[in-house]
């Protein structure tokens, strides 16, 4: 549906897409990864994407939780997949993901300078992506990573604006 939608529009849409890896495809990120892309190319019937985002979550090690990735996994053969796809022309820039993240780990990543987004779980209902929460407030902390990623001159795109319909009249997840 995007993909027709798109026809005739390309030029006017900032089109992003993300691709999560699976525990099993981490032998072959840049075989799964070209495969990933290719078929989210063909979906959106388009050449390239603008941002193309790393959406599994991150961990300090790999595996703590299902498809998690470690800050050497993002920083070494994903980052290095990614680049050959932004080298090939299929993305202008690289992106993170990061819905409840080991922050010390996303930080890590995020300091590296090799990404160029960030997605920033981010609302009326956990803001801690921007600032910490008050005292007594038990919400997932989100790391402040919105003034980091400023800092580091890198773009930041609110994702569950809407805390998964919980703002809404109606749920959308």
């Amino acid at each position: 549906v995007l993909g027709r939608a798109l026809q005739g529009h390309r030029e006017e849409a900032i089109v992003a897409t993300k691709v999560r890896l699976r525990a099993e495809e981490l032998d072959d990120v840049a075989g799964a990864l070209t495969r990933s892309v290719e078929g989210s190319l063909r979906r959106l019937r388009v050449d390239a994407v603008d941002v193309l985002h790393i959406h599994n979550r991150f961990t300090l090690r790999r595996g703590e939780v299902p498809d998690s990735l470690s800050a050497d996994d993002v920083l070494g053969p994903v980052l290095e997949a990614y680049l050959g796809v932004q080298r090939a022309g299929k993305t202008r820039f690289i992106g993170l993901s990061a819905m409840e993240p080991h922050v010390p780990t996303l930080k890590r990543i995020l300091e590296s300078g090799h990404y160029d987004t960030v997605l920033a779980y981010y609302n009326l209902l956990n803001w801690t992506a921007q600032k910490p929460p008050p005292p007594g407030v038990n919400i997932f902390d989100n790391g402040q990573i919105i003034p980091l990623a400023k800092s580091l001159d890198m773009g930041v795109i609110g994702i569950r604006s809407h805390a998964a319909g919980a703002l809404t009249e109606q749920v959308d997840r």
